[in-house]
């Protein structure tokens, strides 16, 4: 579990978050099962990262870069599917 300090809008104070990793152990162990198909959805949550929640009131901390990987990977998509589907 990762912990760290950020600002709650909820709580309105400093407070500390607390987020999840990801679990690479059972993304590796579903990518062996499903024959890689896997590693698509393990990138992706290595990319957004995990969830920060507030250790007081559990409300939700958002990051900006969320936004960025969002557009990121809209590209990404885009771009397969022009040119990996010919």
């Amino acid at each position: 579990m990762k912990i760290s300090t950020g600002d709650c809008h909820k709580c309105g104070t400093g407070v500390k978050i607390v987020a999840r990793p990801v679990n690479h152990i059972l993304h590796l162990i579903l990518s062996v099962v499903t024959l890689s198909i896997w590693i698509f959805v393990w990138l992706f949550l290595c990319m957004i990262g995990s969830d920060w929640k507030c250790d007081k009131c559990g409300g939700s901390i958002s990051t900006s870069s969320n936004y960025l990987i969002w557009i990121f990977l809209f590209f990404i998509v885009t771009a397969f599917i022009t040119y990996g589907l010919k």
